[in-house]
């Protein structure tokens, strides 16, 4: 028996949309002749909407609610808290730095610990505020 493709929602939806803006549009005159050839435009197009919508979205997601996170601990912590980021970073640099380097990478390691732990002890204390700007994301 033969099978006949699975389509998803996501899939069919897109495509309905893009051959009802196609048909909306009017179709080029260098798509008319063969049919194939809108088939394909509409068959391409529909894979970046889904791509742009279903692939992309998750990941812009995660950096506004990152950046959100940031901006909320920078408003509440102020200076204190930029200084103890800066920290952390500059401790993350050194670390990195002296991983090739023979003796200094424990003492780097450990002051990199510091720094993170404390800059997770500031976030920590912030929750309520970090909380609420997600939310707003």
């Amino acid at each position: 028996m033969p099978r006949k493709p699975i389509h998803s929602w996501p899939q069919t939806l897109t495509n309905w949309c893009v051959i009802w803006a196609f048909e909306r549009a009017g179709c080029p005159g260098c798509l008319r002749r063969p049919p194939s050839l809108a088939a394909a435009f509409v068959a391409e197009v529909s894979t970046a909407v889904r791509f742009r919508l279903f692939f992309l979205r998750p990941a812009e997601l995660a950096a506004k609610v990152q950046a959100a996170t940031e901006s909320a601990c920078e408003r509440v912590g102020g200076d204190t808290y930029r200084a103890t980021r800066g920290a952390a970073m500059e401790a993350e640099k050194d670390y990195l730095r002296s991983i090739t380097r023979t003796g200094q990478c424990p003492q780097r390691f450990a002051d990199h610990e510091q720094c993170a732990a404390a800059l997770a002890g500031q976030r920590q204390q912030f929750q309520a505020e970090v909380s609420s700007a997600r939310r707003r994301c």
